[in-house]
């Protein structure tokens, strides 16, 4: 529930008599200073699309692709019914080549809202393809279908979540797939804070890059996102996919919050059920973000408040408070704008 508390002053006008035989002349005084104005902020409702892997590198461990579907499968139906979802794939191929044009990446298999039975049923219609991996054109596809998503549903976390076992150097196809260009699309999706955040939910192989991590994980730091890795057998991978998948929720609902109609905060209070109480000020967007902060989706016309991450998504205020939701509770969190803010 969003509770508003307004602090009106009254105006205030002084009036000075002169002394006898003068005429009257009264003064104005100016406006008390406008008082501030308060909002608790729910949590924002969350938009996922998920964007599945489905290219020839899996045929090596395909008990590791059968584990990643499993993993989805069991976090739909455990998902709390907050996320709306939509889901699709890469690489799309055509008279057996892939494709690298955006646009045949731009429409989702399945869109907003799909159901738990939906997305459970074109995942065990996917199979491995024969073709390389087409991550690049397909990210920015996404990121179309994303993009127009959060216009269209203002007030919400929109999210990409990558599912893959992709891996630097190994099956790249497109000119974008390669890996710091696939990091470049990433930012451009989030665009600051102002687009869908990229999360990728990375599936290790038996021999793994020492650079594999860092390039993988930056396509999710450049992304606004979080990078996490899983290994072993099918069911490790499934029983590891579930635990990223639910951890995404939980730090959404905690760090991004809704906002009412034309209230634009300038700082923020979290509470947390254990007593500790964070004071954060506002960043002018998520890349100037340095310690306590939160930045704004549209600084204009904000629908939507998030806590800073830190580094690479480690130690940062949104971090901290999502572990200590896990212990405590989930935290309150309350706005404070000035009175031209006032919804």
């Amino acid at each position: 529930m969003q509770r508003f508390a307004y602090a009106f002053a009254p105006s205030l006008a002084l009036l000075v008599v002169a002394p006898a035989c003068a005429d009257e002349v009264v003064f104005d005084a100016p406006d008390a200073a406008p008082q501030p104005v308060f909002a608790e902020l729910p949590p924002a409702p969350a938009d996922w699309l998920l964007l599945f892997d489905r290219s020839a590198s899996w045929s090596r461990r395909e008990d590791r692709f059968d584990g990643l579907k499993d993993g989805v499968t069991a976090f739909l139906a455990a998902r709390s019914g907050d996320i709306e979802l939509a889901a699709t794939y890469f690489p799309r191929a055509f008279d057996a080549n892939a494709s690298c044009d955006v646009a045949d990446f731009s429409t989702a298999e399945l869109t907003w809202p799909a159901t738990n039975e939906d997305v459970t049923a074109a995942l065990a219609g996917w199979d491995i393809t024969s073709t390389g991996s087409t991550l690049g054109p397909a990210l920015e596809g996404a990121g179309l279908i994303a993009g127009a998503r959060r216009v269209a549903r203002p007030g919400r976390s929109t999210s990409i979540v990558i599912l893959t076992d992709a891996a630097p150097g190994e099956d790249e196809t497109c000119e974008t797939s390669a890996w710091d260009a696939i990091a470049g699309v990433a930012r451009d999706v989030f665009a600051a804070g102002r687009g869908p955040n990229v999360h990728v939910v990375g599936v290790l192989g038996t021999a793994t890059a020492p650079d594999h991590p860092a390039k993988v994980g930056g396509i999710a730091v450049a992304g606004g996102g979080y990078a996490a890795f899983v290994n072993g057998g099918q069911s490790d991978i499934a029983a590891s996919a579930l635990g990223v998948l639910r951890d995404l929720e939980s730090r959404a609902a905690v760090c991004t919050r809704a906002l009412p109609a034309g209230f634009v905060p300038d700082a923020l209070t979290v509470t947390s059920p254990d007593g500790t109480v964070t004071e954060l000020a506002r960043a002018a967007d998520a890349s100037a973000c340095a310690g306590p902060q939160f930045f704004l989706d549209d600084p204009a016309a904000p629908t939507t408040a998030t806590l800073c991450s830190g580094d690479g998504g480690i130690g940062g205020v949104c971090e901290v408070t999502f572990l200590r939701s896990r212990v405590a509770g989930s935290p309150t969190v309350v706005g404070r704008a000035g009175a031209s803010s006032r919804p």
